[in-house]
C-alpha cells in the first residue's frame, strides 16, 4: 500500500518496472505513480516537459516529501533578449508575479511588451525654501 498526497491509502495496483519506477495504467496509458502523486497535489495534469525527481534516488519511494517537480524546457536562442523573454514566460507558467525595478522598464518594453508598466516611485518629501 502507498499513501497519496491527500492521505488516502491505495493498494498497489500496477507493477514495478525494470527501471525501478512503480507504474500502472491510467486512462488506458502507462503512467508512473510519482506523476500521479504530483498531479494530485497540483490539481492538474503535468505537461510533457515536466518530470518528477526522487530526492533520495529511490525510484519507487513516491512519498510527496520525496518528490520534486522539474521542468525540462529551455530557451532556443542564446541572445539575452530571447533568454529573458523565455524566463518571463516560464515564470508566468507557474503563476509567479513578475515585478521589475523601474529602471529596467526600457529593457522590458523591447523584450516582453506584455509586461505591465510599473508605477514610478513617488517622493513625499517637501522641498524647503
Amino acid at each position: 500500500m502507498w499513501m497519496s498526497a491527500n492521505g488516502h491509502h491505495y493498494k498497489s495496483k500496477g507493477w514495478k518496472a525494470r527501471n525501478g519506477y512503480f507504474e500502472s495504467c491510467k486512462d488506458g496509458k502507462k503512467i508512473r505513480r510519482c506523476r500521479c502523486v504530483i498531479e494530485e497535489v497540483l490539481g492538474r495534469k503535468l505537461a510533457r516537459r515536466e518530470t518528477v525527481h526522487h530526492k533520495n534516488g529511490i525510484r519507487d519511494d513516491d512519498r510527496i516529501e520525496n518528490l520534486e517537480l522539474w521542468d525540462c524546457s529551455h530557451p532556443y536562442g542564446q541572445r539575452v533578449s530571447d533568454k529573458i523573454a523565455w524566463a518571463v514566460e516560464f515564470l508566468r507558467t507557474y503563476n509567479y508575479i513578475i515585478t521589475l525595478p523601474y529602471n529596467d522598464l526600457e529593457i522590458c518594453k523591447v523584450i516582453a511588451p506584455q509586461i505591465e508598466k510599473p508605477v514610478a516611485p513617488t517622493t513625499t518629501e517637501e522641498t524647503t525654501p
